[in-house]
């Protein structure tokens, strides 16, 4: 090319003095035009690669996004599983700090309140829709049998407690029948 382009601006300098830097501007155009064209078709193959690709990142973006929707959706249906089982232990712990030997707890007001909770629980939504997973309602049915066995657990401990403190006080209670049959402690006698 550079052969071309010297015998092209020497015979314009022969025609015509002065225009064979014309001619050299032409043909270093001409050059770079070629240079574009070659960058450009190199870039429609490519192109078409990069759309392939932003194709594949849209699918890849929409497979995470629905991975993940679905694993936010079984942590919700577990969720209240959690929260059943959290929410009891709680008021376990809660009845044992309040249960004093002056102010026992009623038990029954606690087993109805935690009933009432519980209730509130398996009547959400969000328990009837985890309990349609099959997964789900086998552990909803294992929380409901943990429940029921420290319920029961909680019964015989408070039986237990009521019996240790009649057997504590067996002696006073003997004393203060005595006191009250005696004669002495009748007024009048």
């Amino acid at each position: 090319m550079d052969f071309v382009q010297t015998a092209a601006a020497t015979t314009a300098n022969v025609l015509m003095p002065g225009s064979g830097a014309l001619v050299n501007t032409g043909f270093e155009l001409a050059k770079i035009c070629f240079q574009i064209a070659q960058i450009l078709s190199g870039m429609e193959g490519k192109a078409s690669s990069i759309k392939t690709q932003q194709i594949n990142i849209k699918e890849d973006v929409e497979n995470f996004r629905q991975g993940y929707e679905r694993v936010l959706n079984k942590f919700a249906k577990r969720s209240i599983l959690k929260q059943l089982v959290f929410h009891h232990e709680v008021d376990n712990a809660s009845a044992s700090a309040r249960k004093t030997k002056e102010k026992p707890v009623s038990l029954e007001e606690q087993v109805e309140e935690r009933d009432k909770r519980y209730m509130e629980y398996v009547d959400s939504r969000e328990v009837m829709e985890a309990m349609s997973d099959s997964e789900s309602q086998k552990e909803m049915l294992a929380i409901i049998a943990r429940m029921g066995r420290r319920d029961d657990a909680l019964m015989e401990d408070s039986t237990d407690r009521v019996v240790s403190v009649m057997k504590e006080n067996s002696g006073l209670i003997l004393v203060a029948a005595f006191v009250q049959t005696s004669p002495a402690s009748r007024p009048g006698t």
